[in-house]
């Protein structure tokens, strides 16, 4: 996470969703909520040049929504999960 996102307040978290680990970046608290949804393939890194600004305002929400996306390997886990067996 580059050095001014965390400057304003933000920080990296995973959460674990039936053993899934999603990871996002959050912060700082005390704005209005914000979540911001990255589009396929990209990750919370996506929006770090904005994140500072926003930090005024928001509380920030930004997952990394790459988990999302169908491996090599198959279908995501996290689609497994959902019921989605092909894309």
């Amino acid at each position: 996470m580059r050095k001014a996102v965390l400057s304003a307040g933000y920080e990296h978290a995973v959460a674990v969703v039936n053993g899934i680990s999603l990871h996002y970046v959050r912060g700082p608290s005390g704005g209005t909520p914000l979540l911001l949804i990255p589009a396929q393939m990209a990750t919370s890194e996506t929006y770090s040049d904005g994140l500072p600004g926003l930090a005024q305002q928001f509380e920030v929400y930004a997952p990394a929504c790459a988990e999302l996306a169908p491996t090599r390997a198959g279908i995501s886990p996290i689609w497994r999960m959902l019921g989605v067996n092909a894309m």
